[in-house]
């Protein structure tokens, strides 16, 4: 019995030797855009609202890291700035 087409293993991936996606047209993507505008646009002031509260953070942790005169008040000034990183949406690196 002859195989004839796209190789596909069994757990459903294409081998290397399958045809390439046919490119994504402009005007797809423009209408895709355009019908998820909100979505994208809510996105887009979650993500700034979070980088804010981030920037927040790490400027009271700055100003009472630089009032801070014993290990125990530093050591919580990094605790807070942690906890406040977390809930701001993860412990990622600002700037």
């Amino acid at each position: 019995m002859t195989h004839h087409g796209p190789v596909t293993p069994p757990d459903g991936r294409t081998t290397s030797s399958a045809r390439p996606p046919a490119p994504v047209s402009a005007a797809l993507v423009a209408d895709l855009t355009a019908e998820h505008q909100d979505e994208i646009l809510a996105a887009q002031r979650a993500e700034d609202a979070a980088e804010g509260k981030r920037a927040r953070a790490l400027a009271r942790y700055e100003k009472t890291l630089a009032k801070a005169t014993t290990r125990p008040q530093m050591q919580r000034a990094l605790d807070r700035l942690l906890t406040d990183l977390e809930r701001a949406g993860g412990n990622r690196p600002i700037g």
